[in-house]
């Protein structure tokens, strides 16, 4: 699954927290490979950024900041941090 499709499906407020959760780890997944790295390296900078723990996150905002920071991870490169969250 691409990236994009996996963000939308990440920020489809219809769907379940968990469902949704489950795509944003997804579009980490396209992140990773990318930038040949593990997934839990993504996840890591994504934690670091926003705060936000993708394998615990429990409401939307957490969600929408951390396709944010994917987003920003995947135009920018690792270890580039977003000053915005």
């Amino acid at each position: 699954m691409s990236f994009s499709s996996s963000r939308k499906r990440a920020l489809d407020t219809s769907r379940p927290i968990a469902y949704r959760a489950s795509s944003a780890r997804s579009c980490a997944v396209c992140v990773s490979e990318k930038y040949r790295v593990k997934r839990s390296v993504i996840l890591e900078q994504v934690r670091q950024q926003t705060h936000v723990d993708l394998n615990a996150v429990d409401n939307s905002d957490g969600i929408l900041k951390a396709i944010s920071a994917l987003e920003h991870i995947k135009l920018n490169g690792l270890n580039k941090p977003l000053h915005t969250i």
